[in-house]
């Protein structure tokens, strides 16, 4: 990578090495923007992991940031690539139009409010195609790519996953290049959370550094053993922390609303 692979230890070289990857991150970027098989954008995806894990050992702020971007590129790019291959098996080419073999016909429509509407019907498959954009700005439908979900089960990824590459396929080009380009850039399930639904509440909490981080790290750390780990200083560092943490909580539970379940 551009931050300086070529500085890291020969055993970290090798084993970044095998992640397939150009060295250069601008390359690394193009290279998965390229690929047109998503078990191959996955492979990468796992490769960046690596890359991360590799830039802890050694300490390389800049390097890890790259891992984490490229992590983001290839979920992006796995589910852009899903969407491309959902239309390509329509055959149309879009969402709502379909070549009618007994008519001979192009037809486009769209359900709205229950109801399928049809919104064209005839020998034009780019005037079908611009009928049913037409009619999803109108109705202000922003239609769901039924079976995309299906092509990333396939490759392999769990569902929180598949919802989070669709998520990330769909979302703006400017969107995605402010969240990628961030100082510290969130990992795609925190990018799905933070620019999903929900109130600015529940996205304060849902943040890395929020509660559900906390729980996180609650949940992969074994608490007897790290305390016992601290030296007479640290625990009193750490204790002061665990008051103030308390309080915080006991407030924020005090004002929950009451019908909470």
């Amino acid at each position: 990578m551009s931050t300086a692979v070529a500085n890291l230890p020969t055993y970290v070289q090798e084993k970044v090495g095998h992640a397939q990857l150009p060295a250069e991150y601008k390359a690394a970027v193009k290279a998965i923007r390229a690929c047109d098989s998503i078990d191959i954008v996955k492979h990468y995806s796992d490769k960046a992991d690596a890359l991360a894990v590799m830039a802890k050992i050694c300490k390389d702020d800049g390097l890890e940031r790259e891992a984490k971007q490229l992590k983001l590129h290839t979920f992006r790019r796995m589910g852009t690539l899903a969407d491309e291959l959902t239309l390509k098996d329509l055959g149309s080419g879009c969402i709502g139009v379909s070549w009618n073999k007994l008519h001979k016909k192009w037809v486009a429509g769209i359900r709205v409010k229950g109801k399928q509407v049809q919104v064209y019907r005839g020998d034009s498959r780019t005037e079908a195609i611009r009928c049913r954009k037409t009619a999803e700005i109108e109705s202000n439908i922003n239609p769901k790519m039924i079976g995309s979900g299906k092509k990333l089960k396939e490759a392999g990824l769990r569902k929180g996953d598949v919802d989070t590459a669709a998520f990330l396929g769909r979302m703006s080009e400017k969107k995605f290049n402010k969240i990628v380009n961030a100082p510290s850039p969130p990992s795609p399930n925190a990018t799905k959370v933070r620019c999903g639904s929900g109130t600015d509440a529940w996205k304060k909490l849902s943040y890395n550094g929020g509660i559900m981080g906390t729980r996180s790290f609650c949940r992969r750390i074994e608490p007897k053993e790290l305390a016992r780990a601290l030296t007479n200083s640290e625990a009193t560092r750490a204790r002061e922390m665990v008051i103030e943490i308390q309080e915080w909580l006991d407030t924020f539970d005090q004002y929950l609303p009451q019908d909470v379940e």
